[in-house]
């Protein structure tokens, strides 16, 4: 991958890595503000304080931030690798629908929208430069990135 599309897809890796951070922040009363704003902005900008307090809340939100966190360094690294297989980009891409229609679903299911719309910007900024790039088109088995 390279040009735009690199650049793209780093700060979208990097997008992700803060964000997972704020959420991995839940764990601790004192570092949760980024986690509660989250839940702010996913239920209509409604703010309460205490929306991590129900038992195993901090553990499960900081639980996801770490995944999120591990996606943005993941994607992170692919981009900066000289040559990755066509099979880890389709993969990963892969790995990214099946995240997207459960967390969506659950979403739905449980009400809150809104996290949905997130996810589908979410995935959305991950797919563009996937798609427009070629990386999943190329059959050669190895892609050459740009050195970085």
């Amino acid at each position: 991958m390279k040009g735009i599309w690199k650049t793209w897809l780093t700060a979208w890796s990097g997008i992700a890595i803060l964000l997972g951070l704020e959420l991995a922040g839940a764990a601790l009363p004192a570092a949760d503000s980024g986690a509660v704003a989250y839940f702010a902005l996913v239920n209509g900008l409604v703010w309460d304080p205490t929306v991590l307090d129900p038992p195993g809340m901090r553990f499960a939100v900081s639980v996801l931030g770490a995944i999120l966190l591990g996606w943005g360094l993941t994607i992170l690294v692919l981009v900066r690798t000289p040559t990755v297989p066509r099979a880890v980009w389709v993969g990963v891409t892969a790995s990214m629908g099946v995240w997207f229609l459960i967390d969506s679903a659950a979403s739905l299911a449980t009400g809150v929208p809104l996290n949905a719309v997130v996810n589908a910007v979410f995935l959305t900024g991950y797919l563009s430069p996937v798609l427009a790039s070629g990386v999943l088109r190329r059959s050669d088995g190895n892609l050459i990135a740009d050195p970085a």
